[in-house]
Order: C-alpha cells, then structure tokens, then sequence
C-alpha cells in the first residue's frame, strides 16, 4: 500500500460521508493558516474511522501501534487534504 493508494481511499469515504456543502467548508476552513495542523473534516465526521477502514480495504489490518503505518497515515492524509479529499486528483496528480 503506498500513501497515494490510502489517500485516494481514505477520500473516497470522506466524499462519501461529507455533503458537497460540508466538503467546501473543510476545504476552506482547511486552507486558512490557523488549520495547518489540524484538519476541518473532524467538524463533521469522525475521519479517523474513514482512514482505519481505509487501510483495512487496502491491507487488512490496521496497528495502532505500527510506526511505519503511523507515517504512512500522515503522509496519506496530508495528500487527501492538500487535494480537498479528491479521489481523483490524489490518483491523477501524484502518480509516483
């Protein structure tokens, strides 16, 4: 699983679970420089779940206790919210 694998995934649930309404608010909330650290999607859902059912779609085990993964989780996170939580534009645009 690569970070751009999990990001895509984890954006599809966000997609999903957010109205188009709720998904610009993050956007916007996100891009302001007081949520550079945290993430708006947490107003609205709990998007943790969305990225441990991510990783489950894609490997089948999430470990809490695993640093690799915790890094990948990161790294795949700031992809989804740097691409707004769109699926399409983590596969399109970061094909590494």
């Amino acid at each position: 699983m690569t970070s751009i694998e999990l990001a895509a995934t984890f954006a599809g649930y966000i997609c999903d679970a957010l109205t188009s309404e709720q998904l610009d608010a993050v956007n916007i909330q996100n891009a302001a420089p007081l949520h550079q650290n945290t993430c708006a999607t947490h107003d609205y859902c709990d998007p943790n779940q969305y990225m441990i059912w991510a990783i489950e779609d894609l490997d089948g085990e999430f470990d809490p206790q695993d640093s690799e993964q915790a890094a990948l989780i990161d790294d795949a996170w700031t992809l989804a919210k740097d691409c707004e939580f769109n699926p399409n534009t983590i596969r399109n645009c970061f094909k590494r």
